[in-house]
């Protein structure tokens, strides 16, 4: 799945596409946040994040918000600072790429 690494987000979003996929269980109706341009009342959900393929530890539990994502987009995930905040990254602008570490 391809996620979105969003400095700007204060909390990690998921689309409730993706939520009913993966057969989150909501455990709260949500608030209202601006996220990807607009005002959105989320759902809340518990659950953990992985990232298989890769030496990042597991995020568990975590809180997920989800909203209805307005345009088709390339990514289901915003993956904000609650779990930006866990990682040191680094872009190297000249290879353009980003590495991620614990």
């Amino acid at each position: 799945m391809r996620a979105l690494l969003d400095t700007g987000a204060s909390v990690t979003v998921i689309s409730k596409t993706f939520a009913n996929h993966c057969k989150l269980f909501q455990t709260n109706e949500g608030s209202e946040i601006t996220a990807i341009g607009a005002t959105h009342r989320c759902g809340e959900h518990a659950d953990a994040i992985s990232f298989p393929g890769t030496n990042l530890r597991r995020v568990d539990p975590t809180r997920i918000v989800s909203v209805d994502f307005p345009k088709e987009r390339h990514y289901a995930i915003l993956i904000g600072r609650d779990i930006l905040r866990n990682w040191v990254i680094n872009f190297d602008g000249h290879s353009r790429r980003v590495t991620i570490t614990d």
